[in-house]
């Protein structure tokens, strides 16, 4: 075991200043340590599948790099120690580990080194708190053999033997397979969303799709449908979507004098702070296999209306995620009327899936196997 402290404050430190502002510490700011605190309380009640323990083996993964999925995980390892419970973070992204980084260490070995059978295990133990540390090591050239390896599964099993919480670093799942990987032997998986704060009419029924265009995916018959409405004045419904039929569906709304009533966004990085903003999902595709959006919309509180497809029934009603409507412009306009004529629908939708977000096991189980 190696003693590592927590960084100090020192002006002739940048690097460890920095640390010590992100790194969650007596000193944070009541607001940040009160968001982590919720968070570990919402992960101590979740449940397993089996509803027989609670959960204790967490992956925290993210959908694009740089939406703060190693900060998260260190805090939460940091707030579970400070309440006393001894706690083991591992750094398992292979590709571009952070943890090192954070907590200003150099090790010289770590999982990689041991799974590889290369080095024996370097452990760092956290002065001050119950918090011991596993860093990536050697970067292999082989990441997603080692993580799904028996030494990487039975490393977890005999760890939790030994911590009472252990808090998996891995990558974001729309790069690589690593979280999909290591969430088959995890209790729990949570997904970081880096939002924008966005702001979207209040006397207005928001519905988003996230889709890139192709004809397979409906977007311009999603248009049309809202075309039909007797009450579109009441609805705003925003596209974040590039492709071929971009500029169709331009010339389509210019068509169907809709400019006030639809928007076209563009491509964008990072979508969930629109998806989160709006009060429903709409997934209008002709064909559709296991669409990830609908974990992810549920994660952010927000129902999803899809046409139904081969995965509809399965992935948005046995889910209680949100609704089906028949495979057709004119089932999508009905669908849609229907909410707006009674848009308690959408109220009750999105109050379940905040019950669900942190406190019902089958949601996390569900997201595994959405990331499968």
């Amino acid at each position: 075991m190696k003693k590592i402290t927590m960084p100090k404050q020192n002006a002739k430190n940048e690097a460890a200043s920095a640390n010590r502002k992100r790194l969650l510490n007596n000193d944070s700011p009541f607001a940040i340590k009160e968001s982590y605190v919720k968070l570990r309380t919402s992960l101590m009640f979740c449940m397993t599948a089996d509803s027989k323990r609670t959960c204790r083996t967490f992956a925290i993964t993210s959908s694009n790099p740089s939406d703060g999925k190693s900060l998260t995980a260190a805090n939460v390892a940091i707030s579970f120690a400070m309440l006393g419970k001894k706690t083991l973070l591992i750094d398992a992204d292979m590709r571009k580990p952070n943890q090192r980084k954070l907590w200003r260490i150099n090790p010289t070995t770590g999982l990689c080194d041991f799974l590889a059978k290369i080095q024996d295990l370097s452990i760092y133990d956290v002065e001050g708190i119950t918090l011991s540390i596993v860093c990536t090591g050697t970067i292999p050239p082989n990441p997603s053999e080692l993580l799904s390896s028996e030494s990487m599964k039975n490393f977890v099993e005999e760890c939790s033997n030994l911590y009472e919480y252990i808090i998996i670093d891995t990558p974001p799942i729309n790069t690589v397979a690593d979280a999909q990987i290591v969430s088959t032997f995890v209790d729990g998986v949570v997904l970081i969303a880096k939002a924008e704060n966005i702001s979207l009419p209040s006397d207005k029924l928001n519905i988003v799709t996230v889709a890139r265009f192709g004809k397979e995916k409906g977007v311009l018959r999603a248009i049309r449908a809202v075309s039909k409405l007797e009450k579109k004045d009441l609805l705003k419904y925003y596209i974040i979507s590039d492709g071929t039929e971009f500029e169709q569906a331009k010339a389509l709304i210019d068509e169907l004098k809709l400019s006030e009533n639809v928007t076209l966004l563009g491509e964008k990085e990072n979508p969930y702070g629109y998806i989160k903003a709006a009060d429903l999902l709409l997934i209008p595709s002709y064909s559709e296999a296991a669409p990830m959006v609908i974990g992810e919309a549920a994660c952010l509180g927000v129902p999803v209306l899809s046409t139904e497809t081969s995965s509809s029934e399965e992935m948005v009603v046995a889910t209680g995620y949100g609704f089906v409507c028949r495979n057709s412009q004119d089932g999508i306009t009905q669908a849609l009327e229907e909410i707006i004529n009674n848009q308690s629908l959408i109220k009750e939708k999105s109050s379940f899936l905040n019950s669900q977000k942190f406190s019902n096991a089958n949601a996390l189980k569900q997201f595994s196997e959405l990331v499968k």
